[in-house]
């Protein structure tokens, strides 16, 4: 059985952990960073869009838009969901 102090120094440390907020970013390419720049988080995190985004940092810098996540196949066993996002380019020739 855990004790009640244990649980309360738990809920504690939960607490203070919230205060460092750490955004994990689904905005669009426009919204990236003004959340740090007004100081609402420290941090933010942009691991899916760089995983569905081969081309992340072009995208950025053309203010262009996104891969949408497909959640069904972002992990897993095989390849798919790590290999069939499409650059910027090869979005627009299809």
């Amino acid at each position: 059985m855990i004790s009640v102090q244990v649980l309360s120094t738990r809920a504690t440390t939960i607490e203070n952990g919230a205060r460092f907020a750490i955004e994990v970013a689904t905005a669009i390419a426009e919204e990236i960073g003004t959340d740090v720049a007004s100081g609402l988080v420290d941090v933010e995190a942009y691991g899916q869009m760089v995983q569905t985004n081969p081309d992340f940092v072009p995208r950025l810098q053309a203010d262009a838009p996104m891969n949408e996540a497909n959640h069904n196949d972002l992990f897993g066993d095989t390849a798919q969901g790590d290999t069939n996002y499409p650059t910027l380019r090869e979005a627009q020739s299809a």
